[in-house]
């Protein structure tokens, strides 16, 4: 019996393990295209997802992604939104680039 429950503790511990999705922890710096200033407070989040970060005042970010997830969106009020694909890596720095229409180009709402 002592075996039956050992087997049984091991084969629900696997379970529960292979049940749960494999995330990785994206990071990088957000800085302006134009003069190179780190931004505080940008919006990052995953295309198609409430998953939701935001800059820290350093200009870095920290967001978790899982493997099924594969663009990144940017946004920071009075530039331009932009989209990366992401790969195997695990840095994504980016630049903004102040948006020319700034009081038309507000915060998307994210899905």
């Amino acid at each position: 019996m002592r075996t039956f429950l050992m087997g049984l503790t091991l084969l629900l511990a696997a379970a529960a393990v292979t049940g749960q999705t494999r995330q990785r922890l994206i990071t990088g710096l957000i800085t302006s295209a134009d003069d190179g200033v780190t931004l505080e407070g940008a919006a990052v989040w995953v295309k198609g997802t409430k998953n939701y970060s935001g800059s820290q005042p350093d200009g870095i970010y920290y967001l978790p992604v899982t493997p099924r997830d594969s663009v990144l969106v940017f946004f920071h009020e009075g530039f331009d939104l932009q989209e990366i694909h992401l790969n195997h890596e695990t840095e994504y720095n980016v630049q903004l680039r102040r948006t020319a229409r700034t009081a038309q180009n507000k915060r998307p709402e994210k899905r």
